[in-house]
């Protein structure tokens, strides 16, 4: 199969995972029905005035003006069609537990949560390669050992731990002010700021980097290529990066793992924890106040994400070993 060949069917197949995770996505919320119109009619119970019948009446124009305002007295396939349109033109709705809409509340805060999260991810990747292939290539010796070692608790270091332990340590001479955020230009200390969260996310992201590169490079040390490098007295860098070479597509793979595990989980706590107002942090407070169009599109973020990455790493795939390309 050609590279071409292989671009196109695995761009046709993830947008067509996207649809159908949207399509699930609409049938979880408007097979049960919507949740905001137990709210509707909770606030009309409370203003209703008048008799039991001119309250019931009330009540429910109530809550037909809700539903005929938010599309909801249309049918099923009408509302799916719909669904599919403004999701593929961004208008995925407004939200009502912060101002503006979801895609305003989504590009407010994603500066946030990847100021902190690429540097983090770019500098525990790096290290994390580096050092497994130098313990690898260390063997039994005292520095490997030692290296792995500090790897491996960096790994059992919970992060709402470490996030709060370097908040409480150092927070002050990073000029650490959760409520001293704005919009607008960042100014330097926001940048400073962002070295806390990037150094608890590179934490995680080097213990595993390490791990997978360790493993991978110690399966591979005596084999007969990386024993004719280092006999024509290639360096250590040298021998590291003969060694690593066929060992990329697994370690993409691991590594994207790891990215999107950090996404998915790490900012939430992290956010929460040392106060960021990024994507998990909105996240959370939008399932707090049962924001459903906000819950969505939080959701939607991380499964653009998702498939974006796959794609990505299905293409590097192709591209470093073309071995791939004759799966069928």
């Amino acid at each position: 199969m050609s590279l071409r060949r292989r671009v196109l069917r695995r761009t046709a197949f993830a947008v067509l995972t996207v649809y159908l995770v949207c399509s699930l996505s609409f049938l979880l919320v408007a097979i049960p029905g919507d949740p905001n119109t137990a709210s509707v009619r909770q606030a009309a119970a409370m203003e209703a005035t008048g008799n039991e019948s001119e309250r019931a009446a009330y009540i429910e124009s109530q809550v037909e003006a809700y539903r005929a305002a938010n599309n909801l007295d249309e049918p099923l396939h009408q509302r799916y069609v719909r669904w599919l349109v403004a999701i593929t033109t961004l208008n995925w709705g407004e939200a009502s537990s912060v101002p503006g809409s979801v895609t305003d509340a989504i590009g407010r805060a994603a500066p946030y949560t990847l100021a902190y999260l690429i540097p983090g991810f770019l500098v525990g990747a790096t290290l994390g390669v580096a050092s497994g292939a130098a313990s690898a290539l260390a063997g039994g010796r005292r520095i490997g050992r030692a290296v792995s070692t500090t790897t491996y608790l960096l790994a059992g270091v919970p992060n709402f731990y470490l996030a709060v332990v370097l908040l409480a340590l150092v927070g002050t001479a990073f000029g650490w002010d959760a409520t001293g955020w704005q919009s607008g230009p960042w100014p330097a200390q926001y940048w400073l700021r962002m070295a806390l969260p990037a150094a608890v996310t590179a934490t995680g992201t080097l213990a595993a980097a390490h791990r997978h590169t360790r493993s991978n490079a110690l399966a591979r040390r005596n084999e007969d290529y990386v024993s004719f490098v280092a006999a024509t007295g290639a360096g250590p860098l040298a021998t590291a990066r003969h060694l690593l070479r066929p060992a990329a597509v697994p370690l993409l793979t691991l590594l994207y793992g790891d990215l999107l595990a950090a996404l998915v989980v790490t900012v939430y706590v992290v956010e929460y924890a040392i106060g960021i107002p990024g994507i998990g942090a909105l996240s959370y407070g939008a399932i707090r106040a049962r924001d459903v169009p906000l819950v969505l599109g939080t959701t939607f973020v991380v499964v653009l994400v998702g498939v974006a990455g796959s794609w990505v790493q299905d293409v590097l795939h192709a591209v470093l070993d073309p071995r791939v390309r004759d799966d069928g």
